[in-house]
């Protein structure tokens, strides 16, 4: 689901905007427009799928005392916490929180109190922003947040980072991975701190790959053509004629999926404040998958799910989000499935390919007392240290944002193949557009990226879509 950051006010703009744009694609393409399916712009499940609860890991977070710099002074005095409540503002489901807060409120030798505050969704929670007092934490998304664009509107984590009594030493800061971690950053300051991350990927059924002669993991967009386009032959050429056009990549149109592909043909759409789809890299890769439908190497599902694509051997290639894994893993057990499959990041014609990333990060209203700030630090400092981010792990299935949290991961990592693969590509990360502008942006690519799998769209077509969605997508990113 894709949440909106806008007020109001200004929503039935956003939607009159999406469903405009449909119009113009369809004026374009001249044809008409189907169903939406719907995006996956928060690591949480649709809302038939209910994300497991756990109980919460006893043992305190191993960097709770981090060494001080000896001839630092600590800017707050322990003295002045004790007993001060923190006010956490967000939209994540209030179980992932619930356990590791209480064990907080239970345990931190200050006193404190921490008081979760959960929205239905994004545009609640900045519907709400006025009433909020100075020093209110967020856990929201950099890229969705107005505010962001907003000079002085977060607070800085890093003199509490560096903190002599309270804050991380380098070497804990280090081992946050660089790429989380630099989406919070702007010059010198660090305004959001990352919380948790999912991240969009392709997953291939390897053993009917091996059966089709197609064993090796593809490295490149040209052997993920040729694997897909086998399976589609294999089912072609077998006694049922109403699987002819399934078979090999599994069409998905959701804003991260196609961000990925653009992503390893080497498209960047965000260029400074500018929206730059209209690329030589970008025409390429909505040609690319313009041609793979055309072949009958992918094709357009009806269900919102590829759970039983997957598990039915109707699909060779489909994409997943991290928190739709589980959901795959039961249906290949329900199916008597004993097939392996695994994940692979999105394949690029020559260079690397790319893992489309996203997720919530920790901001921090600005004003508020010193002792204020610093309590509201030492509770996410909790939250991301290692051991509380291991537990997040076991009950979300997203990725840790410290690579110290893996080496209490060994077990899950050897149960949870298809997520280990996925933290075997984060060398290849690459965050969403780090722009509130986003939040409406990627509805257009979403729609541009559902034109070109219509049968009436023709590939000569591509060059004016990309134009068009770059006129478009910079007119509503403009002040």
């Amino acid at each position: 689901m894709i949440i909106s950051i806008l007020p109001q006010n200004t929503l039935h703009r956003r939607i009159l905007t999406f469903w405009g744009l449909s119009l113009i694609f369809l004026m374009a393409a001249c044809g008409g427009n189907g169903d939406k399916r719907p995006s996956e712009g928060l690591p949480t499940p649709g809302v038939t799928r209910t994300p497991t609860e756990v109980a919460p890991v006893p043992s305190p977070p191993r960097d709770a005392a981090p060494t001080p710099t000896a001839t630092a002074t600590p800017q707050v005095p322990a003295s002045s916490l004790k007993g001060l409540e923190i006010q956490v503002w967000h939209i994540l489901p209030p179980a992932w929180l619930r356990g590791p807060t209480a064990q907080f409120n239970r345990e931190n030798s200050w006193g404190l109190k921490v008081n979760l505050r959960a929205f239905p969704d994004e545009e609640a929670l900045i519907a709400s922003l006025p009433e909020a007092p100075p020093g209110t934490l967020l856990l929201t998304y950099p890229a969705l947040t107005p505010l962001w664009e907003q000079p002085d509107a977060f607070s800085n984590w890093q003199p509490w980072l560096d903190d002599a009594q309270y804050g991380l030493s380098a070497k804990a800061q280090s081992d946050f991975w660089p790429r989380f971690w630099d989406e919070g950053q702007r010059g010198a300051q660090q305004l959001m701190l990352p919380f948790l991350r999912s991240a969009a990927f392709l997953v291939r059924n390897h053993t009917w790959a091996a059966e089709l002669g197609q064993a090796a993991i593809p490295q490149t967009v040209a052997d993920f053509q040729k694997q897909a386009c086998a399976a589609n032959t294999a089912l072609r050429q077998d006694d049922d004629v109403n699987n002819d056009a399934l078979g090999g990549w599994l069409v998905d149109t959701r804003p991260p999926v196609i961000l990925g592909w653009l992503y390893a043909f080497g498209a960047a759409p965000l260029q400074g404040e500018t929206y730059r789809f209209d690329s030589p890299e970008s025409e390429a890769a909505f040609t690319f998958l313009k041609a793979l439908y055309d072949q009958n190497c992918a094709w357009v599902g009806n269900e919102n799910y590829p759970d039983e694509y997957l598990s039915g051997r109707q699909t060779l290639f489909a994409t997943l989000t991290l928190d739709e894994v589980p959901f795959v893993e039961q249906a290949f057990q329900t199916q008597g499935n004993n097939d392996r499959w695994g994940a692979l990041p999105f394949l690029a014609p020559e260079a690397s390919p790319a893992l489309p990333t996203f997720g919530p990060s920790f901001a921090l209203l600005a004003g508020g007392e010193k002792a204020q700030q610093a309590s509201a630090w030492l509770y996410v400092r909790w939250m991301l240290s290692a051991d509380v981010q291991a537990q997040l792990v076991r009950q979300t299935n997203l990725l840790p944002v410290r690579r110290s949290a893996l080496d209490l991961l060994a077990d899950y990592r050897a149960q949870h193949p298809v997520w280990q693969s996925v933290v075997e590509t984060l060398s290849y990360a690459r965050p969403e557009p780090a722009a509130p502008s986003w939040n409406l942006v990627q509805w257009m690519l979403e729609d541009a990226g559902e034109q070109i799998f219509r049968s009436y769209f023709e590939i000569e077509r591509v060059p004016d879509t990309l134009q068009l969605l770059d006129e478009t997508a910079n007119e509503l990113a403009a002040p």
